[in-house]
């Protein structure tokens, strides 16, 4: 077992960057687990669990400050990988609105009209940042929902008629299309 009970396995065996990559991958808490133990770099008597896993990426922050301390260059990767696409997003389309206030406060300033032209630039593009935010958003929901649709059909069919998953694996991976939900359920069953 770990002698510091105070460093998370996953920590402990360099898993970070793979546990990180593992859930933005949309992987359950569990599956991560599995994954991780599968490796080779988990020992056979100190298997890592879903409940390591998940207080690991529940204190991805606190965990970081001791990653900074044993390599900053890993650290650095995990942030990489962590940075939100709708949080960017929402950081451009602030500066563009603050950029858009500053022009009418100058324009009000000097007792003039707002350029006619950049108001109309500046405008129509946070109406793309927004349609693009919104977008993302349901994209997001949309991959979300038909994957847990999917796990629950899978585990359904699992129950009801094993001897079909395997035919049902094998059609998914022949598509270029669903071969990765092919190999996802592959290896859960």
């Amino acid at each position: 077992m770990d002698s510091n009970r105070n460093v998370s396995k996953v920590i402990q065996y360099d898993l970070e960057q793979d546990t990180v990559n593992l859930r933005q991958a949309g992987l359950s808490y569990q599956r991560i687990a599995d994954e991780l133990n599968a490796s080779g770099k988990v020992p056979e008597d100190d298997q890592i669990n879903a409940d390591i896993v998940k207080r690991f990426l529940n204190h991805v922050p606190a965990v970081s400050r001791e990653m900074v301390k044993r390599d900053k260059k890993r650290m650095m990767a995990v942030v990489d990988n962590n940075i939100d696409i709708i949080h960017e997003m929402t950081t451009l389309y602030s500066k563009t609105s603050d950029l858009l206030n500053a022009m009418e406060s100058q324009a009000r300033e000097k007792n003039s009209i707002l350029d006619p032209h950049k108001f109309k630039a500046l405008s129509s593009e946070m109406r793309e940042m927004l349609k693009m935010m919104i977008e993302i958003q349901k994209e997001l929901n949309d991959y979300e929902n038909t994957k847990r649709f999917m796990e629950i059909v899978m585990e359904t069919v699992a129950e009801e008629c094993p001897q079909s998953i395997p035919i049902i694996i094998e059609k998914l991976k022949m598509s270029q299309k669903t071969q990765w939900i092919g190999q996802l359920f592959n290896e859960r069953m």
